[in-house]
């Protein structure tokens, strides 16, 4: 079977984690590679803006469905209520399709964060994706009643966790360039680092 335009919305409240901490969480390369099972890699092919980047994501799916990968310009922002972080499929050059995977379609995927009454997160998934080739029905059906809340529920436990790995210093406490433009690698070099940095490794 094959999904078209299989379009995808979660909606959750993390009744005590500030959209400050979560947001961090969803940026931070590194973390991300902490808690998230599913990817295979993830890392920035270039940078268009200060709030712009083209990556390259690519997950690992269960036997026998072929991996899946994309290529995929993000967009963010913050404003006095929202944190906002958004992404399409984009054509790049030097990341052309290859027969390790399946290079899968985001028309749009994205979270919209806002902060409660009370502190906490009014946190919304949005994905209107096509995964190309073959996907088999109980995949479909698994995907959406079960994993992708799955993940949600796995956010909200990685983030209370996410302060205390960010403050140790083979961690890069100050280095938050989805924050901090000037930290924001340009093309063909590396934005500022702060006093102290240490490089993880390529993500």
């Amino acid at each position: 079977m094959r999904m078209w335009n299989t379009r995808l919305e979660i909606k959750y409240d993390f009744v005590d984690m500030a959209p400050e901490v979560i947001y961090d969480v969803l940026h931070d390369p590194y973390y991300r590679r902490t808690w998230d099972d599913h990817m295979i890699e993830g890392y920035e092919i270039r940078t268009l803006t200060a709030t712009d980047d083209v990556g390259f994501y690519s997950v690992k799916l269960p036997f026998p469905i072929k991996n899946r990968d994309f290529v995929n310009e993000r967009s963010w922002r913050v404003t006095d209520k929202e944190w906002i972080i958004f992404n399409h499929t984009v054509h790049e050059p030097t990341h052309p399709e290859t027969s390790k995977y399946v290079r899968s379609i985001s028309y749009l995927t994205g979270y919209l964060l806002r902060k409660l009454e009370n502190g906490g997160t009014a946190f919304t998934y949005i994905t209107q994706t096509d995964p190309r080739g073959w996907i088999p029905t109980w995949f479909i059906n698994k995907a959406g009643s079960t994993l992708a809340p799955g993940v949600v529920r796995n956010l909200d436990k990685v983030s209370r966790t996410y302060q205390e790995w960010k403050s140790k210093p083979e961690n890069n406490p100050e280095f938050k360039p989805w924050l901090i433009p000037d930290q924001i690698n340009p093309p063909g070099g590396k934005g500022e680092r702060p006093e102290g940095f240490r490089d993880p490794g390529p993500v």
